[in-house]
């Protein structure tokens, strides 16, 4: 009977053994998902970032090239106006001598 005994024991403790070592499979595994998924997330959080950051260079990028071409426009308007202060009249005198002028 002592030895029936010692066999089932054994068989309880492999089956506990068993049921750990499942346990320990299981939890592993759950460890591992939830490492991935953290991956997954700052992978996200990472390509998020960085889109802002490009994104917010580009409108930098944007507002200061709009910037440099209103001032030069304004400067381009500035120095059509002076051209047209000065020679004005005599452009007006001119168009209208080839209006009235028979030809």
């Amino acid at each position: 009977m002592d030895l029936i005994a010692e066999i089932l024991e054994t068989d309880r403790l492999a089956e506990e053994r068993l049921k750990e070592a499942e346990e320990k499979c299981r939890q592993m595994l759950e460890d591992a998902n939830a490492s991935k998924q953290k991956m997954e997330s700052g992978s996200e959080n990472c390509e998020k970032e960085y889109s802002e950051k490009m994104c917010s260079e580009f409108e930098q990028k944007k507002a200061e090239s709009l910037r440099e071409v209103k001032e030069k426009e304004k400067e381009d308007i500035a120095a059509l106006e002076k051209l047209f202060a000065d020679n004005g009249s005599s452009w007006a005198q001119e168009i209208f001598e080839r209006i009235t002028a028979v030809g």
